[in-house]
């Protein structure tokens, strides 16, 4: 359990709700030192359920804890970090689940020696199995980094990254969740054309994902070895998958991934 003081800015969001449910949820935090804003508080209800301080504005939201959490969308992140600069102390960490947004960009809206950590979690975190990636600069200590990677292991796995590979991650799994429900929602719609009901389709489909998953992690085999146990020569899988490769399939999951980083990049330009 920490004793330090957190504060969440945007709590009405998803990724902020999914941390704070997972960290009310565990008792890692009591309430009591919880500050939350959100420029609509009517979306903090879940959490001032708990007993956690809704304040005002940003700036009282960061002057009452030690570590404060940024769940903005990226056009907004210039107004906050403005709002809360006067207040921060040296001791402040940030953390930041902005996506494009840099270090570097933080630091020169605020000063030259604060604390950041940068995060990007995914909406798996909702359900407590996200998969969340975090950096930091060099003035976040090994234990306040520690800390905060530890409020995100309430909700799921992580990794520790350099924040070069930050873009990276965004989309191999910030971005991610959506094209996993894309290829959902079209195999149970060809499902349903193909005679079975769309729910039962989008069952069966969702239960494979979290098998294959736990294969993908837990078996020891590659991602190749696997392809290779369910296919047998001139069946239905191989014929499935030549169709693929004969249609780009790969090129277009990796073109999708390419325009992902692309648009982090413009984002950290404030494009």
């Amino acid at each position: 359990m920490s004793l330090n003081p957190f504060g969440f800015i945007g709590a009405g969001g998803n990724i902020s709700r999914a941390i704070l449910s997972g960290i009310l949820q565990k008792d890692y935090i009591k309430p009591k030192n919880i500050y939350i804003y959100d420029l609509f508080p009517e979306k903090c209800e879940y959490a001032t359920k708990s007993g956690v301080t809704l304040c005002k504005d940003e700036a009282e939201t960061a002057k009452g804890c030690r570590y404060l959490f940024l769940c903005v969308k990226p056009q907004q992140m210039d107004i906050v970090l403005e709002r809360i600069s006067p207040v921060l102390r040296e001791n402040h960490c940030l953390v930041s689940v902005a996506a494009g947004i840099t270090i570097e960009h933080i630091l020169q809206k605020t000063r030259k020696n604060t604390k950041v950590i940068r995060v990007m979690p995914n909406t798996p975190l909702l359900l407590g199995c996200g998969a969340s990636a975090l950096c930091r600069n060099d003035a976040v200590t090994d234990g306040e980094f520690s800390e905060v990677c530890e409020i995100f292991r309430l909700s799921g796995e992580i990794e520790t990254c350099q924040e070069e590979q930050m873009n990276a991650v965004i989309a191999v799994s910030g971005s991610s969740p959506a094209y996993v429900f894309k290829l959902a929602k079209n195999v149970a719609e060809e499902g349903e054309r193909l005679g079975l009901p769309y729910d039962a389709s989008l069952h069966l489909f969702a239960q494979t994902l979290i098998g294959s998953a736990k294969m993908l992690t837990e078996s020891g085999m590659t991602a190749d070895e696997l392809i290779q146990m369910v296919c047998s020569p001139g069946g239905t899988t191989l014929a499935a998958l030549s169709y693929f490769d004969a249609h780009e399939f790969d090129d277009t999951i990796r073109g999708g991934m390419r325009q992902s980083v692309q648009r982090a990049e413009e984002l950290s330009r404030g494009e």
